[in-house]
C-alpha cells in the first residue's frame, strides 16, 4: 500500500487550468475519477488487512478483492470506480491478446539477423 501514489490535489490542478478546452475537461474528469480509484483501494486494502488480521470478520467483498489480487486481476470493487472507457478495455484485452500475438510477426532473434558488412549495407560509408 506505501506503492499507491497520493490523490491529485484537485484545487491546485483546477488552478493551473487556464483555458478548459474539451481534452483538458476530460483529462479533469480522469484525475477525479482517479483520485476516488486510490481512495478506494487504500480503503479497501485497509479493510481487507484488518480481516486477513482477525480484527474484522471477512466479508464477501473482502473475499472478492483477495481473490483477485491473488489472481491478479482488478477486483469488480475497484473496476466500478473507473471510467466506462478503461472498464471496456479490460474487458476487452483477455479476447483481443491471441489474435493480435497471431496477427504481429514476431522480430526475428540476433541469430537469424542477416550480418552484413558496413559496405554491403551502405553505398556510401561516410554517410551512413
Amino acid at each position: 500500500m506505501e506503492k499507491l501514489p497520493e490523490p491529485f490535489n484537485m484545487v491546485e490542478v483546477e488552478m493551473r487550468v487556464k483555458d478548459k478546452t474539451p481534452y483538458v475537461v476530460v483529462a479533469l474528469q480522469e484525475a477525479t475519477r482517479m483520485n476516488a480509484l486510490l481512495v478506494e483501494m487504500k480503503r479497501s486494502m485497509d479493510e481487507l488487512l484488518l480481516g486477513l488480521d482477525g480484527a474484522l470478520n471477512m466479508s464477501d467483498k473482502m473475499e472478492a478483492l483477495a481473490r483477485g489480487i491473488s489472481t491478479n486481476s482488478v477486483p469488480a470493487l475497484w473496476m466500478g470506480c473507473m471510467s466506462t472507457r478503461v472498464q471496456e478495455v479490460s474487458r476487452a484485452l483477455p479476447f483481443s491478446l491471441p489474435f493480435s500475438r497471431k496477427a504481429l510477426p514476431r522480430p526475428p532473434t540476433r541469430a537469424q539477423q542477416p550480418t552484413l558488412p558496413l559496405a554491403a549495407t551502405c553505398s556510401s560509408p561516410p554517410l551512413c
